[in-house]
């Protein structure tokens, strides 16, 4: 890949796992240079959470041990040193910590007992003394929580609105009537635009239909099969409450191999209920492998690392662009390269989490990267695209209503700015700077339908973009991980135990069965905590390293200028999405201004 001598920041392709994704070449072993560091509050706030974590897990398995002294003071020692790898994952101390991580739990498992699944889900629960149980543990077999979840949840860009059915998806309208009743109808839903799928067919590759063997935890641990499946479920805007309800899911593609109808039902003593919610296991499986695979490492990690790194490498610090532009790049390279390819590492988060082979899983990541459409997915379109957008079919979509505002916001922020130092689309090709940005991200940043930028409402929606993926896209989908992802009981990226092949006859044993062991649950707490509550800068803040605000120009900074109607705009849309939560089934603070980030550094 070409770079100019005098550039030092290098591209690389050939950073593993993830071959032929474009990243900063960081030499191994050492962290990357100050200036693409965090400002200090970061190590302060994260060393918060280890502390946290650590606190928690002594206490799980103090009470595990009971009277035990010699191994409460053994495991104690273990969990310090054991959360402290994690955190270094994070900032980079050693990339050594991988194996480290691996021997720790090796130790752990080995001094606590056998775990018993007469607990039933106290095995899972009593995993939280510090860190606070997700609401989902006690909406566990709502199907609301269940719908609300496409809309609201970790991953709500999954969601796509039909209007015809696939052919691989045989619901019968009398099926559909026994969900949503005889005052509704297939048919009429199709064409009122009120019928929604999530349809997980792209992950074929990355899935354990027939079961794949991991160790439990570190190599020489137990062996243990897990489960996953391309599932396809479809859900409906009910006519009364308007509200998106859940109909039926079908754990695999094709509709002959094994693959029956199950169809929503609350009722506990129906010979379906227990089917039904094995169903809905199969397809929280599916969900979290998008969500980590696709949406949250593949499409804003992995994305934004492209434009960060062209930043730095084209943009003159005294740039307009460059101003604009380099907090919301704060840490973005040094998360990518630390935290993220650690996790991808073999027998750690992901493999471990996940039940298809780890290469897939990084093969798949790659081709997810390489393959997505940058301008395609503006996020106006992108729901467009998903036909998601019709606010009177589907008129409630936090996600997608809060969402607009935040782009809207961010768009008329952007457009201000830009008119200060570019009074016609012709000055662009002047710029010899930006067009060097550009020209950086076309030849080495891989970033499809990027192409030349000639106008100035085409560098808007690029620079929007770019902004809105980096602080509130980002947002959505990581913050989110501890309230939805952490409770292993409600969602798992590898069942434990396959799908139910039968609407009928399924057990609560035979569900529960198919939830992970301790091991695998206490890593979604460890990881989803340090990963989703790490809270660093805020949208509209503009503050560089050195503390001060990046922008010195009067014209930007007055009083009723560009960044004041910025961040009036932000504090008006706060008060907004907090009326809007206040009618909210559950409330959805991501996208709440404040909790938004300015950069991806987690």
């Amino acid at each position: 890949m070409k770079n100019t001598d005098n550039d030092e920041y290098k591209w690389s392709t050939n950073i593993a796992p993830l071959i032929g994704i474009p990243m900063y070449d960081k030499p191994p072993g050492i962290d990357v240079p100050i200036e693409l560091r965090p400002r200090a509050e970061y190590d302060i706030n994260l060393e918060l959470l280890v502390n946290k974590v650590q606190n928690n897990f002594k206490s799980v398995f103090n009470d595990i041990l009971n009277n035990d002294n010699d191994k409460k003071i053994k495991i104690n020692n273990l969990v310090d040193d054991l959360i402290h790898c994690y955190a270094s994952l994070i900032n980079n101390k050693n990339e050594v910590e991988n194996e480290k991580i691996q021997s720790i739990w090796t130790n752990i498992i080995n001094l606590i007992p056998k775990e018993n699944k007469e607990l039933g889900l106290d095995l899972y629960n009593n995993l939280f003394k510090i860190i606070v149980k997700p609401f989902v543990a006690d909406y566990l077999h709502n199907d609301d929580l269940f719908a609300y979840q496409r809309i609201a949840g970790a991953n709500p860009v999954a969601l796509i609105g039909v209007s015809d059915l696939p052919s691989n998806f045989p619901l019968s309208n009398e099926q559909y009537q026994f969900v949503m009743g005889e005052n509704d109808s297939l048919s009429n839903a199709l064409k009122q635009n009120r019928i929604y799928m999530l349809n997980y067919s792209y992950l074929s590759g990355v899935v354990a239909e027939d079961g794949y063997t991991k160790p439990e935890g570190s190599p020489g641990t137990n062996p243990m099969p897990g489960y996953s499946y391309a599932a396809i479920a479809l859900f409906s805007v009910s006519l009364e409450t308007k509200e998106l309800t859940a109909v039926a899911i079908q754990c695999g593609q094709d509709p002959d191999d094994n693959n029956e109808m199950f169809l929503a039902t609350e009722d506990v003593n129906s010979d379906r209920y227990w089917a039904w919610q094995r169903a809905k296991y199969v397809i929280q499986a599916a969900d979290e492998s998008e969500h980590q695979l696709s949406t949250h490492l593949g499409l804003t990690h992995l994305l934004m690392e492209a434009f960060a790194l062209a930043t730095l490498r084209k943009l003159p610090k005294d740039h307009p662009l460059h101003r604009l532009l380099i907090t919301h790049f704060e840490a973005t390279n040094r998360i990518n390269h630390n935290a993220t390819l650690a996790l991808l590492g073999e027998h750690q988060f992901v493999d471990m989490l996940f039940a298809a082979p780890l290469e897939n899983m990084a093969k798949a990541v790659i081709d997810i990267r390489l393959s997505y459409d940058f301008k395609a997915h503006y996020f106006p379109e992108a729901l467009k695209q998903r036909k998601v957008d019709d606010i009177n079919a589907f008129p409630s979509y936090p996600y997608r209503d809060d969402g607009l505002l935040i782009w809207h916001a961010i768009k008329d922020w952007v457009r201000e700015y830009i008119n200060i130092y570019y009074v016609t689309s012709t000055e662009l090709s002047l710029d010899k700077s930006f067009q060097a940005w550009v020209k950086d991200i076309i030849d080495n940043g891989k970033v499809k339908g990027f192409t030349q930028i000639k106008t100035k409402d085409e560098l808007i929606d690029t620079l929007t973009m770019i902004i809105f993926t980096s602080s509130a896209q980002h947002a959505a989908v990581n913050y989110s991980q501890p309230g939805w992802l952490m409770y292993a009981p409600h969602t798992i990226g590898t069942m434990a135990y396959p799908k139910p092949t039968s609407v009928t006859g399924s057990t609560q044993k035979q569900w529960l069965d198919m939830l992970p062991k301790v091991y695998r649950a206490s890593q979604k707490i460890i990881i989803y905590t340090l990963l989703g509550e790490l809270y660093h800068g805020k949208l509209g803040e503009y503050i560089g390293l050195n503390y001060k605000l990046v922008f010195n120009d009067h014209e930007i900074i007055k009083k009723n200028g560009p960044l004041d109607k910025f961040r009036k705009n932000l504090a008006n849309i706060q008060k907004i999405i907090q009326e809007r939560n206040g009618k909210r089934p559950y409330p959805y603070e991501y996208l709440i201004p404040e909790n938004i980030p300015a950069s991806i550094n987690i």
